[in-house]
This record gives C-alpha cells, sequence and structure tokens, in this order.
C-alpha cells in the first residue's frame, strides 16, 4: 500500500522477511563520543531567529548566495575552511556546518549522484583522531567508493554499492569507521538503507510519517563500518512508496541529536521550498550551542546514565533534503 514501509536486514539470503534483527556486537571499545557544547565557540554562525508557534529557530543572515565552485561530482566532506557550504543540486539540497571547535574539519560527508536521484551522508567517528588518524577520511572515501558504484551500476541495489564500498575500504586498508545512510528515489518507490545513528524522515504535508530506526550497542556507540566495526549485512534497508510531494529529511546524529520531531516539522513548515536544508541546519547547530534548552541528546543521557544534561550535543551537522517531483 501507499507509504507502507518495509524493512529488512540485508545479507541474510531471506527476502521474504520483512524485519530481521542481529545481535549486538560485544566490544571492549566505545568508538564514539560527544562533546559538551561551550557558546562562545560559536561565533562562526551567522543567524537571525525565526519565531514558529512560540519556539525559536534560526537561519542565515540574508545575505548574496556566492556560486558554488565545485560540481556535484566531487565528495563534500571537512577539506574546506569554509564554516558553512550549502548546495542546491540537482534533485537534493545540502548543507553542512562542521564542529566549530574543530577549525571546519568536517568528519561527516555527503554526496549526490549525477543524476540527482541517489544521495547519502557518512559520519566519520570522532575518536580516531584521538589515535592519530582523520576521522574524515574513511567516511570520505566509502561514499567516494559508493558514488562511483552507483554511477557505473544504476540498476544495482544500495546494499550492493555499500558492500563494494566496504570492499574497497578494506582492500585499501583505510583507517577509521564511519555511520552511513543512503537513499535512492526511482519514480515514487523509495530505497534507503542506513546503519548507525544517522538517519532519514518522511514528511507529508510538513508533518513526519515515518523515522529510520537508530542501530546502537550502547548509548552512545552506534554500529559503525570501519576498523573493528560491524559487517555491511547489519544495515537496515527500508523500501516505500511515495506521494507527489513528500519530503525526504536525511541527517547526521548533530541532526536528529539536537531538534525534536516536531520542532523539524515546524522549521520545514516556515521555510521557503529552497531553504529547508539551510534552516534545518543551523538551527540544529543553535540547538547545539545551547546550554539550556531540552534536546533529543538531553533526554537520552537522563534515560541511558545518571547524568544531568542541559542543552544539545556539539557535533557537526549534515543535512540532505529531497522532494518528491
Amino acid at each position: 500500500q501507499d507509504c507502507g514501509v518495509h524493512e529488512k536486514a540485508v545479507g541474510c539470503l531471506l527476502p521474504f522477511i520483512s524485519f530481521l534483527s542481529f545481535p549486538p556486537v560485544l566490544s571492549t571499545r566505545k568508538m564514539y563520543r560527544s562533546f559538551r557544547p561551550t557558546g562562545g565557540n560559536c561565533s562562526i554562525l551567522r543567524y537571525t531567529r525565526l519565531m514558529v508557534k512560540n519556539r525559536t529557530y534560526y537561519t542565515e543572515l540574508n545575505k548574496p548566495q556566492e556560486k558554488a565552485s565545485f560540481s556535484s561530482s566531487k565528495i563534500f566532506t571537512s577539506f574546506t575552511s569554509q564554516p558553512m557550504r550549502n548546495l542546491a543540486l540537482r534533485g537534493a539540497q545540502a548543507h553542512v556546518i562542521p564542529h566549530p571547535e574543530k577549525a571546519g574539519n568536517c568528519e561527516d560527508a555527503f554526496f549526490v549522484s549525477e543524476e540527482g536521484n541517489t544521495f547519502g551522508i557518512a559520519d566519520g567517528v570522532g575518536v580516531w583522531s584521538e589515535l592519530g588518524i582523520n576521522s574524515a577520511l574513511y567516511s570520505t572515501a566509502l561514499l567516494q567508493n559508493i558514488k562511483e558504484f552507483v554511477e557505473e551500476n544504476p540498476s544495482s541495489s544500495l546494499y550492493e554499492a555499500l558492500l563494494y564500498a566496504y570492499t574497497q575500504n578494506l582492500n585499501s586498508k583505510a583507517e577509521g569507521s564511519s555511520t552511513v545512510c543512503l537513499a535512492k528515489v526511482i519514480g515514487r518507490e523509495l530505497h534507503a538503507l542506513n546503519l548507525g545513528d544517522s538517519a532519514f524522515a518522511i514528511f507529508r504535508n510538513d508533518e513526519m510519517i515515518y523515522k529510520s530506526e537508530e542501530q546502537s550497542h550502547s548509548f552512545n556507540y552506534p554500529y559503525q563500518l570501519g576498523t573493528g566495526g560491524d559487517a555491511p549485512a547489519k544495515a537496515h534497508c527500508i523500501q516505500c512508496t511515495m506521494r507527489k510531494g513528500d519530503l525526504i529529511v536525511m541527517g547526521t546524529d548533530g541532526l536528529f541529536d539536537n531538534l525534536y520531531t516536531d520542532e523539524i516539522s515546524d522549521i520545514i513548515k516556515a521555510s521557503d521550498p529552497d531553504k529547508i536544508s539551510i534552516n534545518l541546519a543551523v538551527s540544529a547547530m543553535a540547538a547545539a550551542c545551547s546550554t539550556q534548552r531540552e534536546t533529543p541528546f538531553s533526554e537520552k543521557v537522563a534515560e541511558e546514565t545518571d547524568q544531568i544534561w542541559r542543552g544539545g550535543k556539539m557535533d557537526d551537522v549534515t543535512v540532505i533534503t529531497y522532494k518528491i517531483p
């Protein structure tokens, strides 16, 4: 039926099972950690208030947009001195804000295919930097390989692309690890894949009707591909039929840890169609900078630990939006 979402674990040779869960991989290493926000370091952001339903969000100050000096064939990641990047790519919008305490070195990466109907994000696990490894390298290489595969094999599945990219990273002995979220739109059919705590959501008439499930071994320790990580077969595959005007919002945990679902919905309603990804990303970073407001991450801390946490979770923020034509 229309928008009947079907999830399954891939790589198990059981195509008629709608959902199959796997036991968590035991690990003594916590490969993921968060950073406490410090408001003073958020000065790189230039935003103005947007009032919606008595809540305060943030959007970029009105200013002429510089013409992008790169093409959609490139994988966009951390190697830039620009604090924020916005791209209106064919079929999709994307906006990236690096962690303001990391001097523009963004560990998130994203891509949009040349056809514009396949896109994805990857969030490099930051703790690798403490071992002298650039945390962005694995996520960047992973998406480069995925993009290469889907463009050379347009009829391939997302899982086949992920398996190819994972194998290429393995063969090249790439160090590090990353979460990953992918989507492919064929007509009105959405095919998606998620491994870890990045996610995508579907909005219809500005209201969320579906959100992918987070995969975590334990609090703040998501499933991840790479060194000491999980196998591609742990990914969830999702397929559903969309309607004209449905909006896909894909983001790293920097988005979904800092904005509630109803806040995302309100921002979509208040945004011009070509500004949705910008407004979501900047609002998420503003929430991450806060040390007072309630956020999804502060709720998780209260539920999973004995700590009291106020405010957001400082992180890179990457958002891709795609509207079904």
